[in-house]
């Protein structure tokens, strides 16, 4: 998914939302495949490991995004809390978050 890691490159808000969708898209999958497999369905044992690689993966990948999009919100916020008209609105603001 080059899409996504282009998104996350120019914003990692963005990318983490991007990272969140697809790893959840992951997790219904592999709850999909995991019920067909206890169900005795024809599923390759293999194409579940693989789901849950990729599931795990995304998840990983979801949670570094979301920890960098926190530090650049909290880097965000140290830069302009020197300006003295620094008000709540303009921390949420700067975080993606509207009052």
């Amino acid at each position: 998914m080059w899409w996504q890691a282009f998104i996350a490159w120019r914003n990692t808000q963005r990318g983490k939302y991007a990272a969140a969708a697809i790893f959840i898209l992951n997790l219904l999958v592999l709850a999909a495949i995991g019920y067909l497999y206890t169900a005795g369905h024809a599923v390759a044992m293999d194409s579940l490991r693989a789901m849950v690689l990729r599931t795990v993966v995304w998840l990983v990948l979801f949670l570094g995004l979301a920890w960098l999009a926190a530090g650049a919100c909290t880097a965000k916020m140290r830069w302009r809390s020197t300006d003295a008209s620094l008000i709540y609105g303009q921390i949420l603001t700067v975080c993606g978050r509207h009052p």
